[in-house]
């Protein structure tokens, strides 16, 4: 996900030649990208889309997974595993209440996430911060 573009400015000002793919259900920032992908990840068509997007360097994953239903939270980490040997995931694990609704579907600790992680990816770095209220991955592909 691109959300607002942070990620990708950073990269953009390190790297000026990358190739940077973009992809959210919405594109809400206007850093330069070489694509957009709109994709919603609760769909299987967009999912299936962004696989035929072919491979990437390294993907990026931050503050999406726990917003996922999880009865197919492993299909999209099978999908960040076929597009990348390596991914970057930051997930939160806290309540997030918006307008009276709940954004967070997903609040499970480390132990949760490294089943489904493990699957597909060894764990080179990990990392818990505030708390365990946000949990970092650095991923090479197994």
């Amino acid at each position: 996900s691109s959300g607002r573009g942070h990620l990708i400015s950073h990269i953009n000002k390190l790297y000026p030649d990358a190739k940077v793919t973009s992809s959210d259900i919405k594109r809400f920032h206007q850093e330069k990208v070489s694509a957009f992908i709109k994709c919603d990840l609760s769909i299987v068509e967009d999912r299936s889309a962004l696989r035929a997007s072919g491979e990437y360097d390294i993907v990026t994953c931050t503050d999406v997974l726990e917003h996922l239903e999880k009865h197919f939270i492993a299909d999209v980490l099978k999908l960040i595993s076929d597009l990348s040997k390596h991914a970057i995931l930051a997930i939160a694990n806290h309540s997030d209440i918006w307008n009276g609704k709940e954004l967070h579907i997903i609040q499970e600790g480390n132990v949760y996430w490294e089943n489904l992680i493990t699957l597909h990816f060894e764990i080179i770095f990990k990392q818990n911060t505030y708390n365990d209220r946000l949990m970092l991955y650095v991923l090479r592909r197994i």
